[in-house]
């Protein structure tokens, strides 16, 4: 950081409802993390569950803020949605925060998740394409270094992901206060996140718990999507590193995991443009298999 640059306001959002058997641990992991300190911290948490709730009681003097809401809507989905997005505002439309990492509560967090973080920021903060970072991976092959990230085409981690406030101000504000549509709050962005890239280390930063009283998540915990979390994790969630490198491998776990081109721009800002899979099926019908698969568009 140069001389007289300000410092940026960086926050945790931590969103809770009913994970009581993995939340304490969530945000113990959180109060861990290597410079926790340097970082104000929200917690909203959804009423309903009784257990859960006396464990956000447990914690307030953790947290900077604590937002205790009741259920507004009958969808489960659609109160999630509210309590993401009403964290998102707080914390960049009345407390000024610059870069926002939101976190589900039953979601353990890597130690140096917060440098890693705070080193992605400083070396892409300025970069028109870079939309955030996903601290979630699912490789552990040796294919790349511990410390490495690679810069994906994707959209949205739910689980843990940062989000700067450039990119909150491009979402469609209309479709993400559309609560009771039955998406999940991350696809209405999704069009947007495309257009450039989320920095997603190569070993993940994360281990989800999400089989516990999910929405959409596999039910399963012996599911491939937790094992190869698990495996991907415990490389790395006890160490910590000076300096990260960008070492681009193949992201495997799924389809539209694919590499940031800047060649590929063009035809994502035109997605985008039009909001509309409409584009997707015209790949889908038109374009080479080879063209395809570096799209992510399944075939």
């Amino acid at each position: 950081m140069k001389r007289n640059e300000p410092v940026p306001k960086n926050y945790i959002l931590l969103i809770s409802n009913s994970r009581h058997r993995v939340i304490s641990k969530c945000i113990e992991s959180i109060m861990k993390l290597e410079r926790s300190n340097e970082w104000k911290k929200i917690h909203v948490h959804q009423e309903g569950h009784e257990l859960t709730t006396k464990q956000f009681d447990k914690y307030q003097n953790k947290f900077d803020l604590n937002i205790r809401v009741k259920p507004i809507f009958q969808n489960k989905l659609a109160n999630i949605n509210f309590n993401r997005i009403l964290g998102y505002r707080m914390a960049f439309e009345l407390m000024g925060a610059d870069n926002v990492l939101g976190i589900e509560e039953d979601t353990i967090i890597a130690k140096d998740a917060l440098i890693f973080s705070s080193f992605v920021l400083k070396q892409y903060s300025t970069n028109t394409s870079f939309r955030g970072i996903n601290l979630g991976s699912g490789e552990f092959n040796g294919a790349a270094s511990e410390n490495s990230y690679s810069l994906l085409r994707f959209g949205i981690q739910g689980q843990a992901s940062l989000i700067t406030k450039k990119t909150w101000e491009q979402f469609p504000a209309r479709k993400l206060l559309n609560y009771d549509s039955g998406e999940g709050w991350d696809s209405p962005v999704e069009f947007f996140l495309k257009t450039g890239f989320m920095v997603t280390p190569n070993f993940s930063r994360i281990l989800d718990f999400g089989w516990d009283t999910g929405t959409h998540a596999p039910k399963n915990k012996n599911d491939y999507y937790y094992v190869n979390m698990k495996k991907s994790f415990l490389k790395v969630h006890k160490k910590s590193f000076k300096s990260y490198g960008h070492e681009q491998i193949e992201h495997k776990s799924r389809l539209d995991l694919i590499a940031y081109k800047t060649k590929d721009n063009l035809i994502f800002n035109v997605r985008h443009k039009l909001n509309s899979r409409a584009i997707v099926l015209f790949l889908k019908i038109f374009m080479s298999k080879k063209l395809k698969t570096r799209l992510g568009v399944k075939h």
